[in-house]
């Protein structure tokens, strides 16, 4: 009788602890749901702040939040294509980008949206604006498309392939990096006017890139691919993680502290560049396709089943 009383206080003391544990976990690691209104997929985010943010996914869909995303609101995007990626410069100047050559632009933070000529019908899958002039769409079949005027004139640029490419990311108008399927990486320093392949050994499609200055950059993939460079993209090294899940989205605040996202709920968090990728509690199932954060105490992730999740204390 004794050694049963004694197990069931060991037991009671690790419960206590266990939901003391959670209960105080580092509020860091804590994502809380938002309502989108929608049930919509959604592919893609960006906040200009630690307020003003829009969201973008299938059937058009454009939501706009002012106040952190405490509420969202739907916007008129004038199309039923599925949309990709978004990418603002400022609260007012923003564009979007998705199936069938869709490119849409704001100059009023999404009170209208204009279609935008993109000479294609492949589906830009990335956009990415270094200014309110110079921005590129990429997407299938090798596609990269580069505006010099905001999006008045889009014009081609020979990216030597034809594999889907799923994420663009420029550090000025002129370095700038595109990731996307078998394992492909290409760079460019004249502002795409050329592109050069860069050798990787994963053999997974790359979804997702994010530089925070020349040197330091870091991919992610397939089959929790994470690849990171610290010389602008010269070599790339693989970074060891514990989920087996593919990520879809990655940011960086700094170029230590940086979160990535994937399927089957899975938020990964660095504090140290990547040498250690901690898994945070999502409180969900649905797939991740992007992630942004206004500074470093603010982020969203978005996806399947019109998910946004937010965190207020990355620190």
């Amino acid at each position: 009788m004794k050694k049963i009383i004694e197990i069931v206080i060991v037991a009671t003391i690790m419960f206590i602890r266990c939901q003391d544990e959670i209960i105080n976990q580092p509020e860091s690691l804590k994502w809380y749901q938002q309502s989108s209104g929608t049930s919509e997929p959604l592919h893609g985010v960006c906040f200009t702040d630690a307020k003003n943010g829009t969201v973008v996914g299938w059937t058009g869909t454009i939501l706009r939040t002012t106040d952190g995303g405490a509420t969202w609101a739907k916007q008129l995007s004038g199309t039923i294509n599925p949309l990709s990626s978004v990418f603002f410069t400022d609260t007012n100047n923003g564009w979007t980008v998705g199936s069938f050559g869709t490119i849409l632009q704001t100059t009023n933070g999404g009170g209208t949206w204009v279609l935008q000529s993109s000479e294609t019908i492949d589906w830009l899958r990335s956009v990415f604006f270094t200014d309110t002039n110079n921005g590129w769409a990429v997407g299938s079949f090798g596609t990269i498309l580069n505006t010099t005027n905001g999006g008045a004139k889009w014009t081609f640029q020979y990216s030597g392939t034809t594999t889907m490419l799923m994420s663009a990311f420029f550090v000025d108008e002129n370095t700038g990096t595109v990731v996307g399927d078998s394992s492909t990486i290409l760079r460019t320093t004249n502002g795409g006017v050329t592109w050069t392949l860069k050798s990787n050994k994963t053999g997974n499609t790359l979804m997702s890139v994010y530089f925070t200055d020349t040197n330091f950059g870091t991919i992610v993939g397939d089959s929790s691919t994470i690849l990171r460079t610290t010389n602008g993209g010269a070599t790339w090294t693989f970074q060891s993680n514990k989920t087996k899940n593919d990520l879809m989205g990655v940011y960086f605040t700094n170029v230590n502290i940086g979160t990535a996202v994937g399927i089957y709920g899975a938020i990964l968090r660095t504090t140290d560049g990547g040498l250690n990728w901690i898994s945070q509690t999502s409180g969900t199932m649905s797939w991740f396709y992007s992630v942004s954060f206004s500074d470093s105490n603010n982020g969203w992730t978005v996806g399947e089943l019109g998910t946004i999740l937010k965190t207020s204390s990355n620190k």
